[in-house]
């Protein structure tokens, strides 16, 4: 492209913007003009309109006694209804050059212990450290960190 066509080009661009922002600000409306109209309400007409539509409308002190009471019921499971304990499995494989860290990691991310820290103590106290064997093992989250242990070494 020439230096002729380049500035035709320039031209041209300019000649759309220059129509575009025309035709914007001429044919907008002011904000004041097309705003909805305010209508005051009162407390209670707020509340029969949501009412209407289908909303629950709480004081703070009704709102507090339904977060409480939710809570409560929450916290404390009904008569006859026992707290369901979530058991989790997993086949762990142990590698040749794992580290006894590492294994600890891996029954931290299965979720069969809660903590790494009390299991690798454990492994330290006893000087079991070492003795971890490689394969593959089935562990149960409802397992003491003893019995896991007595399972892989």
């Amino acid at each position: 492209m020439g230096h002729k066509g380049l500035q035709s080009f320039a031209g041209g661009l300019f000649l759309a913007t220059a129509i575009l922002g025309g035709t914007y600000y001429y044919s907008h409306h002011t904000a004041e003009e097309s705003s909805p109209e305010m209508i005051e309400l009162s407390t209670e007409e707020m509340m029969t309109r949501l009412t209407a539509a289908g909303y629950a409308v709480l004081t703070e002190a009704e709102l507090e006694a339904v977060r409480d009471e939710a809570a409560s019921a929450t916290e404390q499971p009904e008569d006859g209804q026992e707290e369901q304990q979530i058991i989790y499995q997993m086949v762990l494989t142990i590698s040749s050059g794992m580290t006894s860290h590492q294994v600890a990691e891996q029954l931290a991310a299965g979720q069969i212990i809660e903590e790494v820290e009390p299991f690798l103590e454990y492994l330290q106290s006893n000087g079991l450290t070492q003795s971890i064997r490689t394969g593959q093992f089935l562990l149960s989250s409802e397992m003491t960190v003893e019995e896991i242990i007595a399972v892989i070494t």
